[in-house]
């Protein structure tokens, strides 16, 4: 059982580093996808839940709150050709105030 702060690679290429608590991602970490993806954050339950950043491939940022792995709540999208989305967010999808 893993429990305390380790890095877990996965055969598709995934890579965790961060916190665990009974085998299952919770705290802090960052999370690594092959595709050049990257979420650095908290983590509750093995989701991303809480603040963090995600960052795609395409240069497209996300900075804000988080929950079971969705955009939820609070936060800033920034494209990669400069333009901003400052506001609410449902299960990954912009949302009411913005």
């Amino acid at each position: 059982m893993i429990h305390g702060y380790g890095t877990v690679s996965f055969s598709n290429g995934d890579k965790y580093i961060g916190e665990f608590k009974d085998d299952t991602f919770n705290g802090q970490g960052t999370y690594n996808f092959p595709n050049g993806d990257s979420y650095v954050g908290e983590f509750k339950d093995g989701k991303r839940s809480g603040q963090g950043t995600y960052k795609n491939s395409a240069g497209t940022t996300y900075i804000g709150d988080f929950i079971d792995g969705f955009f939820n709540g609070q936060g800033t999208v920034t494209y990669a050709i400069g333009s901003q989305y400052v506001g609410a967010f449902k299960d990954g999808e912009r949302n009411g105030q913005g």
